[in-house]
């Protein structure tokens, strides 16, 4: 009777920790889906930001060609130093 008592709070105890390690493996799976969502919310954002980003890179580089086109067009610019520069030439 003892034995058959030992062997029954056994498999209690046996199934008991078997439900608490599948509760565990299904908030780990929660876990994991919404460190999967935050990835991939996190992922579109920053997509969204390198765009931004990107059209300032380019719409800078074309004002500062058109900004240096127009320095180098200016032909003042050079009339008012040229005497200085023959000077030291």
């Amino acid at each position: 009777m003892h034995l058959r008592q030992v062997q029954k709070n056994y498999e209690m105890n046996f199934q008991h920790q078997i439900t608490v390690v599948e509760q565990e493996l299904s908030k780990l799976h929660a876990f994991r889906t919404q460190i999967d969502q935050a990835y991939h919310s996190a992922k579109i954002e920053l997509e969204k930001m390198f765009q931004v980003a990107k059209g300032n890179l380019v719409q800078s580089a074309q004002q500062l060609q058109l900004e240096s086109l127009e320095i180098v067009q200016d032909k003042t610019y050079l009339k008012a130093f040229q005497a200085q520069a023959e000077r030291l030439l």
